[in-house]
Parts: C-alpha cells; sequence; structure tokens
C-alpha cells in the first residue's frame, strides 16, 4: 500500500490526455513494479451517485462530460463502511472506476496519438472483504503492468447500503451487484480508448470478490462483457456468501432506525432513504459483530425470485446445474493466511477477558464464535473440545477434520486461520464435482497436505467440470 501510493504520487506532474466517447480524460503517468511507465487514470465516474432517490435502486448510468475535461488523477472516496475502530466512514457518492494501462514502447505522445491499434488484454478486478468493506484505492497495479496487461480496478456499493433486501419487489438488493455489472458494460464501451481490447476481458475477485465473479459467470445478464474468471477464496455456494432470509434483516434494521411501526412498507423505504449514512452504517454495526455475530456477514447477495430477469434468478447451485451458464476458463484457488488480519481484534484487550489464559479464551470465547460463523445456517454441527484437540467437523467425507492443538497457542491461531481460507475453496470445489456437468479442467499444485489429499480423492471427478484450481505456491 505504502509503495502504492509512493509511486504515484512520484509521478503525479506527469500528466497526460485521451480523448473517448464520453469525452476528454486527464490521467498521470506512474512507473511499474520494473520501473517501466505506465499510465493511470483515478476516480472515473461510472454511475450518478446512488443518493437520495436513487439509494437502494439500481445504479444509473453516468452521462458523458464532454466538452469538458474530466480530471481523473486522484483516487475518490471509498463507498460507506466501518473503519477497523468501528466508525462510519467513505462516501455514498463513491461509484469510481480506476484504469491502469502499460505504455510498454510506446511515450505518451504515440499513446495518444499513434494509429497503432495494437490492443491489450483487461483484467477487472473486483475486491472483497465480506461485501461489507473494500476500497478499490488499496489495490495497486504495478506488477500487473509488467505484464502488459490493463487493470481495471472500482468501488462498488456494500453493506446496507448495497444490499439491503425486503425479499421482493419493494426492495429487491443485490445493488453492488448491478455497480459491478455497469462496470463490465462500461468496459466494454469504452475500454479501446485506453487500449484495451473489449474481447478479452478476465475478471477476478478475492473473497466476496471471487463470490461476485462466478456471480456474474452463472448470470445471462454478464455474458459477452466476459471471457475469463479467476476466483479466489469464494463463490456463491460458500456458507457466508448469501443471505437467504433478507426480510428479516430488513425488518431489523427498520426497527433500530424507527422507521417501521407495525409493519414494514413503502414508508419504511423512503424512511431509510431519508435516513443519514452515518446512522445506517451504526445501525449495521449494532445488528452484528464485526467478527463473529449471531448472523455473521448480514447483507449479502440475495435470490430475486421475483425478477426472472436478475442477476440472480434462483439458488446458484440450480444455475450451476443447468446448462445455461455462461461457459468460460475459470480459475479458482486459495490466498495463504488470508484472515489473519482479524489477529489484533480478535486478541485485543477488550475482548480479551478469560482470566487472562489464551488457551481460555480460545476455547470459552474464539471457538464457540466461530462455530457459529461458520455453521450459520447448519445449527446441527457441533465442535468437541478436550485437552489435547480441538476439532472442526467440515462436514466434508473428502477432507479429514482439522485439528488445533491446544497446548501450542501458535498453531490453534495457524491452523484456524488457514482452514478458513481453504475451506472458502473446497466449499464450492466439491460442489462442482457434484453439479458440473461439462467443462474443461486445469490442475495445478496446491500448497498443504489437506488440500493435496483432496486433489487426489477427487481429480477423476473433476474430468467433466469447468473449473481449474489453483493455489499459491510457497
Amino acid at each position: 500500500l505504502f509503495i502504492l501510493f509512493i509511486s504515484i504520487e512520484s509521478f503525479r506532474c506527469q500528466f497526460v490526455e485521451i480523448q473517448t466517447r464520453l469525452g476528454k480524460i486527464r490521467g498521470i503517468q506512474i512507473r511499474t513494479a520494473n520501473n517501466n511507465p505506465a499510465l493511470a487514470f483515478l476516480g472515473i465516474p461510472y454511475a450518478l451517485p446512488p443518493i437520495d432517490d436513487r439509494r437502494f435502486q439500481k445504479p444509473s448510468i453516468h452521462p458523458k462530460w464532454s466538452p469538458k475535461t474530466l480530471i481523473a488523477t486522484g483516487y475518490q472516496s471509498c463507498c460507506p463502511q466501518l473503519d477497523i475502530n468501528g466508525d462510519p466512514h467513505g462516501s455514498e457518492d463513491c461509484l469510481y472506476l480506476n484504469v491502469f494501462t502499460p505504455l510498454k514502447n510506446l511515450q505518451r505522445e504515440q499513446f495518444v496519438h499513434s494509429n497503432d491499434q495494437k490492443l491489450y488484454p483487461v483484467m477487472i478486478y473486483i475486491q472483497g472483504e465480506s461485501f461489507e468493506n473494500g476500497d478499490a484505492a488499496l489495490y495497486g497495479p504495478e506488477k500487473f503492468l509488467d505484464w502488459n496487461v490493463i487493470l481495471v480496478t472500482f468501488n462498488y456499493r456494500i453493506g446496507v447500503l448495497g444490499f439491503l433486501s425486503t425479499g421482493n419487489e419493494t426492495v429487491g438488493g443485490n445493488w453492488g451487484l448491478y455497480d459491478q455489472l455497469l462496470v463490465l458494460q462500461w468496459v466494454r464501451s469504452n475500454i479501446e480508448s485506453f487500449r484495451g481490447d473489449p474481447n478479452k476481458v478476465t475478471l477476478f475477485g478475492q473473497g466476496a470478490g471471487a463470490s461476485s465473479a462466478i456471480i456474474h459467470l452463472l448470470s445471462p445478464l454478464s455474458a459477452g462483457l466476459i471471457h475469463r474468471v479467476i476466483a479466489q477464496s469464494g463463490s456463491p455456494l460458500c456458507s457466508w456468501s448469501m443471505q437467504y432470509n433478507p426480510e428479516i434483516i430488513a425488518k431489523d434494521l427498520a426497527k433500530r432506525m424507527g422507521c417501521m411501526k407495525q409493519k414494514f412498507t413503502q414508508e419504511s423505504i423512503e424512511c431509510l432513504r431519508r435516513a443519514k449514512m452515518s446512522d445506517l452504517i451504526k445501525a449495521q454495526l449494532q445488528q452484528s459483530s464485526k467478527i463473529f455475530g449471531e448472523y455473521p456477514h448480514q447483507y449479502l447477495p440475495v435470490i430475486e425470485r421475483f425478477n426472472p430477469f436478475s442477476l440472480i434468478p434462483t439458488n446458484p447451485r440450480k444455475l450451476i446445474q443447468s446448462i445455461n451458464y455462461n461457459r468460460l476458463p475459470l480459475i479458482m484457488g486459495y490466498n495463504q493466511d488470508e484472515t489473519a488480519f482479524l489477529l489484533p481484534l480478535i486478541l485485543s484487550p477488550k475482548n480479551f477477558h478469560h482470566n487472562g489464559s489464551l488457551r481460555n479464551y480460545l476455547e470459552e470465547k474464539l471457538l464457540p464464535l466461530f462455530m457459529r460463523a461458520t455453521f450459520a445456517q447448519n445449527a446441527s454441527s457441533t465442535s468437541s473440545l478436550s485437552d489435547d484437540f480441538v476439532m472442526i467437523d467440515l462436514k466434508q467425507s473428502n477432507l479429514k477434520p482439522a485439528h488445533f492443538e491446544s497446548d501450542i497457542r501458535q498453531n490453534i491461531l495457524y491452523k484456524y486461520f488457514n482452514f478458513l481460507q481453504s475451506k472458502n475453496l473446497t466449499d464450492l470445489a466439491l460442489r462442482f464435482v457434484k453439479l458440473s456437468k461439462f467443462g474443461d479442467i486445469f490442475l495445478e499444485s496446491f500448497a498443504d497436505v489437506d488440500a493435496n489429499e483432496f486433489h487426489n480423492k477427487t481429480f477423476n471427478n473433476f474430468a467433466n467440470s469447468n473449473i481449474a484450481i489453483i493455489t499459491d505456491p510457497k
């Protein structure tokens, strides 16, 4: 993150302007990880601000800005969310994207005026963070651009403002996903102005971003807009990625905001539209713990059964069973230690009140919360605690249970976090084995013993699945 800001700030004085069908855009020159020149166009609006009557609505495309020149030399605000201290920050005027393109052997003037129309492949990144957090400014292009690809990052609505739903036509939900869809459409229409190839678009993401990417893979609304998908540690089949009881969450929010008397009505929605953004974000915090609550990750994608032409018209599992989804190359994998960022929160003094013993804290506090969060929709799942082991039942016959050695504190936490990231892969992979109908398979080496065992036992079953599996090799 530090290197990203230094690299962009160091070259901010070198501007470049290009002509697009929307109008002129002024960007800046930056340097890649290998010190090659590249261009950055930061803070391009792709939708009107989703405020007032546009709150809890599908995004409206941003109009042209010509004859003016759009100054795209700095990142725009992230969408409203809670910071690490649980305080609201960000702006509802947040629907902006960033385009990074390599210069390769071209000078800036040649990039703008050359008739050489060689186009680069495009990669669109969807950040994760459980559909509750995320900021496109955190993900830099330095290493990507050395491989001569164009990178697009963007903000989309998250949390209550991105995924509030009543489960019916009143408030359909999935606003953040429709923001993503609009970005895909924007790239299709405009990326050639940045020397990007609209017919070579790879959509990839991590966590919630990976789940989103596969939703677009399954949705006919995204057909023709993407051509390859990479899913890192997530899918719509993971237990944390879909909300199947959105009306309960919506009614609870309305009560907390004083927007509901006896029934949830259209007046309740208008009341929520008039509410202060910060109050909505605070109410979201009250509804669930930031780490593991009674209803972990409440504001999530929902099934829009009332609209057959929606992004998710039925259960994602049924979409996979059908032959109507987009048959595209798919890479799946997971990132090692990806949830270790929770350590400072879990082990903070305010959370540590269990007789001063880390072991007592893990057994009495962390593990029960972990079980509730991990198996939120499987209340029958249980944990067995003993002096030597903590057993986590994965309910997957292909994988042996994960063992947490209670006497070795570091191993407890280490295996806990690595269990979470591997579960993000196997939740989808095991189901694709059973549900997917056809396609190609590409297999790479796995990072740990359990994953290798999974690979050996399921290799033959993957012969007919449209899936590729990779991990981060060490």
